[in-house]
């Protein structure tokens, strides 16, 4: 198995082996290292068992035995993984997966020789995304902080207006006590509590109840 990291032209992509990235050669030779298409890890694995048997033309069984191991599979597994990645390389002509009738496939490739516009500093990269998220991080945890406390101070003032109005509505609409008469010819007050008649002597203060 070949252990190199070549840096590959299928197609209009590039390819640097080892990676599932690809990346647009136009883009590449215009200083532009913008990743362009992503494999899937099949289409990844079936580019890298026909690269590592080039220049040999690969048998389907081999293939599938790079790809899937012992897995059981159906018999469309293999030919629909090869035409989903020769839709990814818009491979339409069949000519950069190149099927041999009745021996297998191989990969039909060249060098890049700018391997240097294809290398991306991934660990410089990573560094600078941990950097970003370290200090944004503090950021947004204040943020929400804050927010969760204006949205609590929001309810406990929208709950006692509420609560206050209500004590205003049953102030306005309170019905005065209808059990209360004033006793024909005199100061005295009747007053009626529980089916009880009361008595109340204005000046003593008195209330006497039968």
């Amino acid at each position: 198995m070949k252990t190199d990291s070549k840096t590959l032209i299928i197609g209009n992509y590039c390819w640097s082996v080892g990676s599932r990235a690809l990346y647009h050669k136009k883009d590449l030779d215009n200083g532009v290292t913008k990743e362009s298409l992503t494999l899937t890890q099949k289409q990844y694995d079936l580019l890298l068992c026909l690269y590592n048997a080039h220049p040999v033309t690969m048998d389907k069984e081999s293939i599938v035995n790079a790809i899937w191991g012992s897995r059981p599979i159906s018999a469309e597994s293999l030919p629909q993984i090869i035409t989903r990645t020769r839709q990814l390389l818009e491979d339409n002509d069949k000519s950069i997966i190149v099927n041999k009738p009745g021996v297998g496939y191989m990969l039909n490739f060249s060098t890049y020789e700018n391997v240097e516009k294809c290398i991306i500093d991934e660990a410089s990269k990573a560094e600078t995304h941990e950097n970003e998220t370290k200090t944004k991080n503090p950021l947004w945890r204040i943020v929400f902080t804050v927010l969760i406390i204006m949205t609590i101070f929001q309810s406990w003032r929208l709950g006692s207006a509420i609560h206050y109005k209500n004590l205003y509505m049953d102030m306005i609409f309170h019905t005065p006590y209808p059990y209360i008469e004033k006793k024909p010819n005199s100061k005295d007050i009747i007053v009626t509590l529980d089916k009880h008649e009361c008595i109340y002597t204005q000046g003593k203060q008195l209330l006497s109840c039968k």
